[in-house]
This record gives structure tokens, C-alpha cells and sequence, in this order.
């Protein structure tokens, strides 16, 4: 049981390093935009468009990706991979053929939908129609590689479909600085879209054969869209939401779809960074444990990926809530984008990233849900989270503008959170949330004093306005402060996640040097670390 703790944590290690890898390369590309499309018209026509091209996309990877993992897994333990295999490519093949009919209606029906999300000016709807129009083309590509991730997320490899963010801000970097166009940004899309399904084909080597053709009688693709039905509206939660904002948004007036943006990739971000690794991961493992039966283990991973997630997510908010301005102007300001920029985005930007403790939580819970194959409860709350967004939002943008909208956008994540957590408890019994709450103090005590320490380091430092080199310096001694005390507190109090972190990288230390000390031995007297464990434990 500890070996495959450990076998997890290393896992969720090597993943979450790409994941930082392939995010910062994504600040490069945000960046980049920022500085060649500002926080004008052509942003915000981009942002529309590629918008609506997610919500495509999510109508085939949000579906697939909640229902075909548990499924397939089952069918591997039950049919082996040939019959498991045969239901991935029965799932491939509809896919394929259902977004290649997407792409067509969307074209056709284009200025319709750009005029629906962007509420702004004809000009922009127009530009947005065009770029949608050069987007549209490849989404059975983007469906394709959705079934691909999934299959390979089920075998427990995770990290293909995290290498593929770097196809996109490489394809979107390029198209800036070598054609400084925003159509060309566009088709840079449409290209990305193609090579990553490319990409993903090599490693499906061994682990993955196709099986021409489409077989809707399939018992198991029937059951997979009907799961998917109800997980497709839970999982668009996000996106939902977010378009809900852009259409707001549009109506405030020029740039404040492109602050939304802005504020958003930052938050997703942060997600990408801190919650996939352990919701990508986790996912597998509870789908293989409802699988078997093992409800304790179900329980308590659960329960243990919760404190994980209020564990790393609480210092991270509290220094983007209090370096807000820093972040942003480190991030964006430069080129088109200026400070006045800078100074209306980085309240929106606050306020969004204090919900990310409720993001990452409600998109495990979610997950939680799918891997005992229940997509209708997800779908209910998300129903009521959205109800919740819309209303805050027509109420808070009236009186705080933008900042109104990520506001509203982070309250409707904490119901819906909770809602989860509620109905989740009801469904499972028990599962030890008291020792939760005990832990999630611990926590705040912690973070309290880290945060004080940062507000005393601020009024030493001084602010660098205009150095992006002295903001990045002011930025970086503040976060190691307070998330340094952080987790030293965390230590000292005992919190449980700390410590399972210290005894894998201890752990790992001692194998490394007795793997060094064993090569300078002659190989008769060469002793496994692990044999040696049990020789012990059995003296």
C-alpha cells in the first residue's frame, strides 16, 4: 500500500513538472498576445472565438472524458484489451464522424453564434466570424485526440496528453511574431489542432489497436452517451460560466472581455499546475477501486485528496489575492498593454483567483462521481451553480463592473462545491470529514502567519512601477516568505499532507544513496533495499 503511495506521488511529480513546463511556455504565449493585440477589438474577437470553439470541443471531451474511463476500465478487467480496445475504437470512429458534421453546421450557422456570445460592436462580430469560420474546420481532429487522451489516461499514461499545451502556445507564438496578424493566429489554431493528434499516435504503440468501423448497437456505447449526457452539462461548468461572463462582459464595454481572459488563464493556470495532476491521477485510481469494490480505500482517498487540495491551493491564493497588481503587470504589461490595463485587470484577477480552492475541489468531487458512474447528480448541482452565476452576475456587474463577474463566478463555485461535498456524504456515508476540518484549521493558522509576514515584507520592499525585473523580485521574495512559513508551519502542526511529502523525498534520498553505495560493492554482496526491508522487518 505505501509503495503505490509513493508510486502515485512520484507520478503526480513527473506530471505536474510538464504540467509547470507547458504553463509557463502558456505565460509566454499570453504574454506575447498581450503585447502584440493589447486589450483592444481584435483581442476581444479572438477570445470570442476560440471561446465558442472550446465549447465545441467540450461537447466531445467532457462527455467522453467522465464517462469512457471507468467503462474502459472495466471492460479491461472483464474483455481484456482486445474487447476493451474495440469499444475505444467504436468510440473513435463516431467521433469522428460526429465532428466532422459539427464543423460543417458551425460554419454555416457562424455569425449567428459570435453575435450571440459578443454583445459589443458589428465590427467585432464580424471579426470573430471570421476567425471562428478558420477555427471550425479541424474539431473532429479536436474530438479524435479527446478519445486518444482518454485511452491512454486509462492505462495510466498520463503524460502524452499533458506535452500537448506546448503544441498550442508554440503554434500561437509563432503565428504572433512571424505574422503579427490575428488571422493568423486563428489558423495557427486550426494547425495546432492536427499536429497534436499526430503527436499522440506514437505513443499509442502497444497499448492501443483500432478496429474499423461503427457499432451502435454496442451495449457499452450506449451506456457510455447516456452517462455522458448528464456529465457533459456538469462538466461544462467552466465553460458555461465563462462564456456567461464574456457575454456580460461584452456589454461593459471595449476590453473587459480580454481582462476576463487574461484573469482567467492565470486561474487556469494555477488549476493546470496544482489540481490536474491530482485529479487526472486520482481519477484512474478511484475508477479501478469502485471497480473492485474497495469502498475504505475509495473513502479514504477521497478524503485525502481534498486536504491535498486546500493544502497547495490556500498559500497560492493568498499571495495572487495580495500581489494581484504585481502579477498582472509582470504577466502582461508590455507592447498594447499598459498599466491603466494592468490596474482595471488585476482586481477581476483577485477576485477570481480566490475561488480556486472551490474550482479544484469541485472539479475532484466531479470527477469523484463519474468514477462510481453517477453523471446526475454532477449535472444537478452544476445546473444550480449556473442559475446561481447568471443571477450574480446581472446583479454585481451592475454595481462592480467587471470585478462583479469573477466575483459572482466564485460564489457559484462555492455552492456548487459544497452542494457536491453534501450529496456525495448522503450518497457514501462516513467519510471522515471531521479529521478534514481539523486538518483545513491547521491550514489557516498556518496561512495566517504567513500572510502577515508577506504584509511586513511588502512595507520594506519597495514598488517597482514599470520594472518587470524589480516586480518579479518583490514577487518572489513574497511568495517564498509566506509559502516558506506556510508549510514549516504545516509541519510543525502535525498536517498530514506535509509529512507523506517529507517521507517520499526522504525515502527517496536513502534509496539514491544506497543505490551508490551498492555499485561500489562486488556484486556477490549487493543487497536489494527493498529485500533487505523485509529481511529486517522479519529479525
Amino acid at each position: 500500500m505505501r509503495q503505490a503511495k509513493q508510486k502515485t506521488f512520484r507520478t503526480t511529480l513527473v506530471v505536474t513538472g510538464i504540467i509547470i513546463a507547458s504553463k509557463l511556455l502558456g505565460f509566454v504565449r499570453e504574454m506575447v498576445m498581450a503585447a502584440y493585440f493589447g486589450r483592444g477589438i481584435e483581442s476581444d474577437a479572438y477570445v470570442t472565438a476560440y471561446g465558442i470553439l472550446s465549447l465545441f470541443t467540450l461537447l466531445f471531451t467532457a462527455g467522453i472524458s467522465s464517462t469512457f474511463i471507468p467503462i474502459y476500465t472495466r471492460l479491461r478487467l472483464r474483455s481484456g484489451d482486445k474487447g476493451a480496445n474495440r469499444y475505444a475504437s467504436n468510440v473513435l470512429s463516431l467521433y469522428c464522424v460526429a465532428g466532422l458534421l459539427t464543423s460543417v453546421v458551425a460554419y454555416l450557422v457562424a455569425p449567428w453564434l459570435a453575435g450571440l456570445v459578443y454583445q459589443g460592436s458589428a465590427e467585432g462580430v464580424a471579426l470573430a466570424t471570421e476567425l471562428s469560420r478558420l477555427m471550425y474546420p479541424t474539431i473532429a481532429f479536436w474530438a479524435m485526440t479527446g478519445v486518444l487522451c482518454n485511452v491512454l489516461n486509462a492505462r495510466e499514461k498520463f503524460i502524452p496528453e499533458q506535452l500537448l499545451g506546448f503544441v498550442l502556445s508554440a503554434c500561437l507564438i509563432t503565428a504572433c511574431v512571424v505574422f503579427k496578424e490575428i488571422h493568423a493566429v486563428a489558423i495557427a489554431v486550426a494547425v495546432m489542432a492536427v499536429i497534436q493528434f499526430l503527436i499522440l499516435l506514437p505513443f499509442l504503440r502497444g497499448e492501443f489497436h483500432y478496429y474499423p468501423g461503427i457499432r451502435l448497437g454496442d451495449a457499452s456505447l450506449k451506456r457510455t452517451f447516456l452517462l455522458a449526457i448528464p456529465a457533459l452539462i456538469s462538466m461544462a461548468f467552466d465553460e458555461i460560466n465563462h462564456t456567461v461572463d464574456r457575454m456580460v462582459g461584452s456589454s461593459l464595454g471595449l476590453g473587459v472581455v480580454t481582462s476576463l481572459n487574461k484573469s482567467y488563464s492565470l486561474v487556469a493556470t494555477v488549476l493546470g499546475v496544482l489540481i490536474v495532476p491530482i485529479t487526472t491521477i486520482m481519477f484512474s485510481r478511484l475508477s479501478k477501486f469502485a471497480a473492485r469494490g474497495d469502498r475504505k480505500t475509495f473513502m479514504k482517498t477521497v478524503r485525502q485528496s481534498l486536504e491535498t487540495i486546500a493544502l497547495v491551493t490556500l498559500p497560492v491564493i493568498a499571495v495572487c489575492m495580495v500581489m494581484s497588481k504585481d502579477i498582472i503587470a509582470i504577466a502582461f504589461q508590455r507592447g498594447q498593454f499598459t498599466a491603466a490595463d494592468t490596474a482595471f485587470t488585476a482586481p477581476v484577477f483577485a477576485c477570481y483567483i480566490m475561488g480556486v480552492i472551490f474550482f479544484g475541489m469541485r472539479n475532484f468531487l466531479t470527477r469523484v462521481y463519474y468514477s462510481i458512474q453517477n453523471t446526475r447528480t454532477p449535472m444537478r448541482v452544476g445546473i444550480v451553480a449556473v442559475c446561481i452565476n447568471i443571477a450574480l452576475n446581472l446583479i454585481l456587474s451592475r454595481f462592480l463592473g467587471a470585478v462583479g463577474l469573477t466575483l459572482a463566478t466564485t460564489i457559484a463555485s462555492a455552492c456548487g462545491m459544497m452542494l457536491q461535498l453534501f450529496f456525495l456524504h448522503r450518497q457514501l456515508g462516513k467519510m471522515g470529514l471531521r479529521k478534514s476540518i481539523g486538518q483545513i484549521l491547521r491550514m489557516a493558522v498556518a496561512l495566517a502567519v504567513g500572510v502577515g509576514l508577506m504584509m511586513l515584507c511588502l512595507q520594506v520592499l519597495p514598488v517597482h512601477t514599470g520594472d518587470t525585473l524589480g516586480s518579479l523580485i518583490r514577487l518572489a521574495i513574497c511568495a517564498i516568505v509566506c509559502m516558506g512559513s506556510y508549510f514549516l508551519l504545516c509541519i510543525f502542526l502535525r498536517v498530514e499532507g506535509t509529512h507523506m511529502l517529507l517521507r517520499v523525498v526522504f525515502r527517496k534520498q536513502l534509496h539514491q544513496a544506497h543505490e551508490e553505495r551498492q555499485r561500489t560493492l562486488p556484486p556477490a554482496r549487493r543487497t536489494d533495499m527493498r529485500t533487505r526491508s523485509r529481511r529486517d522487518r522479519r529479525r
